[in-house]
């Protein structure tokens, strides 16, 4: 607020204190991820009904493509009803597996998965979302990880999947939305012919299409 000085709390003191105080923050200032991290440890803490514990934390690092994506995922609202949460929520972490230090086997989607599994016990079905998104089944069968993949995580739903590969595949980098035949010349075009990425979207690319097709014929 006009004329308040910020204040340095620890994370315990911030996620205690009153919403008064907490408006004194100064929200501009960096956060480093291992006090984003301790934070988080202290929310999990807290109580929920029948000890559920449905929710999800999202860590943005990217923070202009995954807006992008949000707002893609938003858009598709109208006809996925109940799960358009859900979508929204595979959207920002979809690629949280690119983290260094969340590599484990070299596959974003799979380690950024059980990720979210295993530190963050987030719902199943958010994390075989990101496990499979954009067809990462194929990416899996070229390193060698298929029976890893399939062992973790069943493949989402169709009507899911088809969500998460159009939000993916039709926006870019920066987070323009584009044809996704743009996206992915812009695939190959960033790592080149011979790379294990590239030849993955080559033999993914008939069922991305069908895929952005199939979501394009839905949506009113």
């Amino acid at each position: 607020m006009p004329g308040m000085k910020p204040r340095d709390l620890t994370p315990d003191e911030l996620l205690s204190t009153t919403r008064t105080v907490r408006k004194r923050l100064d929200l501009t200032r960096p956060v480093e991820r291992e006090l984003i991290e301790e934070c988080l440890g202290l929310a999990f803490q807290a109580p929920t009904g029948g000890n559920l514990q449905g929710w999800h934390f999202v860590l943005v690092t990217e923070p202009g493509r995954k807006k992008a994506l949000a707002a893609r995922a938003r858009g598709l609202a109208p006809t996925l009803g109940a799960d358009a949460e859900l979508l929204e929520a595979a959207a920002w972490l979809h690629d949280i597996g690119y983290l260094p230090e969340l590599a484990q086997t070299g596959m974003h989607g799979l380690d950024g998965a059980r990720y979210l599994r295993d530190v963050h016990h987030a719902e199943p079905l958010l994390c075989r979302l990101v496990a499979h998104h954009s067809c990462a089944v194929i990416e899996a069968e070229e390193r060698g990880l298929a029976d890893l993949l399939s062992g973790d995580f069943d493949p989402a739903p169709r009507s899911l999947a088809d969500a998460l590969t159009f939000c993916d595949m039709t926006t870019s980098p920066d987070g323009e939305q584009v044809h996704v035949t743009r996206r992915l010349a812009e695939i190959h075009d960033r790592y080149g012919s011979g790379h294990l990425v590239s030849r993955t979207m080559r033999r993914a690319t008939p069922l991305i299409l069908e895929a952005v097709d199939r979501v394009h014929a839905s949506r009113p």
